[in-house]
């Protein structure tokens, strides 16, 4: 990875053996930012339009109950518009 490289929900990360999957609140895509193709993804899961992989539900249960719902989806929609902050 270089300087400005970011890392996000998906990318594998290596230490000796071990392997991690990494996931990011929020960063359905991967692309290691917050921003609408997330909310888009995080929408079409809860209306049944697409599926998620186990690492993508974890980043988008946001408000950490271990349930991808609409709940989440408000909290990706407010962090986008400045309202919300996304911790860890």
């Amino acid at each position: 990875l270089g300087d400005g490289d970011l890392i996000g929900t998906g990318s594998v990360i290596s230490v000796g053996e071990a392997r991690y999957t990494v996931v990011k609140m929020g960063d359905l895509n991967g692309d290691g930012m917050i921003k609408s193709a997330d909310y888009i993804l995080l929408k079409n899961y809860i209306s049944g339009k697409r599926q998620l992989a186990d690492y993508e539900k974890k980043a988008a249960d946001i408000n950490k109950d271990n349930n991808v719902k609409s709940a989440d989806y408000i909290l990706v929609k407010n962090f986008i518009s400045g309202k919300y902050k996304i911790s860890l």
